[in-house]
């Protein structure tokens, strides 16, 4: 179950907002609430809405995301629909450096072309747009938004504070005196 807030914007004049959840019928009994938008509801202009998808409908793992939010801006006209959205995620990881676990949020963003316009079967299409018929009854981001999320997180994974902390690079109680005896060699061609 998805919860989506609807705003029907006409010009710059709010036109209606509706709060409601929709169950999805997918095709597969799998993934009962992608990110999916049903065109029935959508209105010529600019629509806002906000969907809450699980982790287990976008395929991303649980353990690694939570509170998931998807912000989506549709400027629908009669043969297309541009889809901008963000996604936000609170992220929880292990840092690289204290092996501490810490939670981040994590953002990202895109924008989706659908047209009547593209052949389906165009291999040359852009990547960012996609194809959609009258008879279609949504618009299916759920690929999109998981890349976008699972891209969002960092490459470098740092806790907060851990940037400061002293990390070790010598082990075990060393003293000077202690020399491996299979340098000596090397000692005295040295001096």
């Amino acid at each position: 179950m998805a919860r989506i807030v609807l705003r029907i914007l006409d010009g710059n004049r709010l036109h209606a907002v509706r709060t409601f959840c929709v169950l999805h019928q997918p095709f597969s009994d799998t993934h009962a609430d992608m990110v999916r938008i049903e065109l029935s509801t959508v209105r010529e202009g600019i629509n806002e809405l906000t969907l809450t998808p699980s982790p287990e409908s976008l395929e991303v793992d649980a353990d690694i995301f939570s509170d998931i939010r998807v912000d989506l801006e549709l400027d629908a006209a009669k043969d297309r629909i541009v889809v901008r959205y963000s996604v936000i995620a609170e992220a929880h990881l292990v840092c690289d450096r204290s092996a501490q676990a810490f939670q981040q949020q994590v953002e990202g963003s895109h924008l989706v072309m659908f047209t009547k316009a593209l052949d389906a079967e165009a291999e040359d299409a852009p990547e960012d747009t996609k194809a959609f018929v009258d008879k279609d009854q949504y618009l299916d981001l759920t690929d999109e938004v998981r890349d976008t999320l699972v891209l969002s997180l960092p490459t470098r994974r740092i806790a907060p504070g851990a940037d400061e902390l002293d990390i070790p690079t010598t082990f075990g109680i060393q003293t000077e005196d202690e020399t491996d005896p299979r340098w000596d060699e090397l000692r005295k061609l040295q001096n």
